[in-house]
C-alpha cells in the first residue's frame, strides 16, 4: 500500500510540474490556435451561446466552453487559455494509467502513466493549448468504462462509455472515426470473441446508442 501510494503521488508531482511550469511564459508567444480560441471564447463569454460553432476551418465546440470558463476566472491571460489543456493532459496521465492497469495489471498501468507523463506529445499538446488532448483524455475513459463495464456487466456503466464517446465528437476531428471504430471492434469481437458479445450484447447496444444520440 505505502509503496503505491508513493510511485503514484510521484507520478502525479512529475506531471503537474512538466505541466504547469512557467505555462504562462513558455511556450513565449500564443499560436494561431490558442488566438483564435481566445477570440471565441470571448465571444461566448458576451453571450453568443450556439450548441454548435461552426468556423472556417469545422473546429469543435467544447474546447471553446473549457477556454471560456479559464477566461472568465483568470482572466485574459496565455496562462488561463492554455489552462484547460494542461488539465487534459493532466488528467489523461490518470486516464491511461488505470485504463493500463484495468487491461493489465498495477505495474503495467505505472508504466504506461510515467510515458504519457514524461514523453513529448502528451506534455506538448497540453502545453500548446490544442483541442486534441481533449480527445485523447474522452477516449482514455470510454475505453476505461468499456472495460469496467464489459467485466462487472453493469448497464450504467456502459452508459458513462457511451457518453464519454459521444462528447469526443465535440472535441477533436479525428472524431470521425469513432463510430466507425467501435463497429469494426464488435464485428472483430463475433468472429474471435463470440462469448463475450452475447453476455455484453444489452450493454454493447446501449453504448452505441448512446454514442450516436449524444454526438
Amino acid at each position: 500500500m505505502l509503496q503505491r501510494i508513493f510511485i503514484s503521488t510521484g507520478i502525479i508531482l512529475l506531471a503537474a510540474f512538466l505541466r504547469l511550469w512557467q505555462i504562462g511564459s513558455a511556450p513565449s508567444a500564443l499560436n494561431y490556435d490558442e488566438a483564435l480560441n481566445g477570440l471565441i471564447s470571448a465571444q461566448i463569454l458576451n453571450g453568443e451561446h450556439p450548441g454548435l460553432l461552426a468556423l472556417q476551418d469545422s473546429r469543435e465546440p467544447l474546447h471553446f466552453y473549457l477556454t471560456a470558463i479559464s477566461l472568465s476566472m483568470l482572466g485574459n491571460t496565455p496562462g488561463a487559455l492554455r489552462l484547460p489543456y494542461v488539465i487534459c493532459s493532466f488528467a489523461l496521465v490518470g486516464a491511461v494509467g488505470i485504463l493500463a492497469r484495468e487491461l493489465f495489471c498495477q505495474k503495467v498501468g505505472w508504466l504506461t502513466a510515467i510515458l504519457c507523463t514524461c514523453t513529448v506529445w502528451p506534455m506538448y499538446l497540453g502545453r500548446y493549448g490544442t483541442r486534441s488532448v481533449v480527445f485523447a483524455l474522452t477516449i482514455a475513459m470510454a475505453l476505461y468504462f468499456t472495460v469496467r463495464a464489459s467485466r462487472g456487466r453493469n448497464l450504467w456503466v456502459w452508459v458513462i462509455a457511451g457518453l464519454c464517446f459521444g462528447v469526443s465528437h465535440y472535441t477533436y476531428t479525428v472524431n470521425l472515426f469513432v463510430v466507425p471504430a467501435i463497429i469494426l471492434i464488435v464485428l472483430g469481437m463475433l468472429v474471435w470473441y463470440r462469448n463475450e458479445v452475447s453476455d455484453n450484447w444489452r450493454g454493447i447496444l446501449v453504448l452505441i446508442s448512446i454514442t450516436v444520440l449524444v454526438a
